[in-house]
């Protein structure tokens, strides 16, 4: 298998990782302005030690995958921001927060306390599973494509052709 052959490969196995984190984080509803979703990219980088797969993202997304320890008071400014992408909206008709801000800094005292669960029952975060699930896909897939293609170089050889 030619070195571009094998980059193209893993470019394939990028895409559909990166689509399957994308899907992930939709069904989990982890969607609010969609900017952890769409930085999310793939990329096959040639090294010293030889060709890699590299996932990126916007680092929120190494949080949203494991749970959140309380902590120090989180950045209002950015929970008014999530609650506006979210339609979150305080309630006037009952009147417990005078307003947008008041609830935003409840829901930062909540978090500050509490911390928040991002995981499953098991402590595993929405990457984790949707990396491991692929990997076990890729593995088998490129046990498949190298058992084809050391039966093509063995045919070749057989049959006195050179690459």
């Amino acid at each position: 298998m030619s070195k571009d052959t094998f980059k193209n490969k893993l470019r394939g196995y990028g895409g559909s990782l990166t689509t399957k984190l994308k899907d992930s984080l939709e069904e989990r509803g982890h969607i609010a302005k969609g900017k952890l979703s769409r930085s999310i990219r793939s990329r096959v980088v040639d090294g010293k030690n030889g060709v890699s797969l590299q996932v990126e993202m916007l680092g929120y997304g190494n949080v949203l995958n494991k749970n959140i320890k309380p902590t120090s008071l989180p950045n209002i400014d950015a929970i008014l921001s999530w609650m506006d992408a979210k339609g979150i909206r305080r309630n006037k008709s009952k009147g417990n927060f005078k307003s947008r801000k008041a609830l935003a800094l409840a829901i930062a005292r909540s978090i500050q306390k509490n911390g928040f669960a991002t995981v499953n029952k098991h402590s595993v975060g929405w990457m984790d599973i949707v990396i491991n699930k692929e990997m076990q896909r890729i593995k088998k897939n490129v046990k498949h494509d190298l058992r084809l293609e050391f039966r093509n170089m063995t045919l070749k050889l057989l049959n006195g052709k050179k690459d």
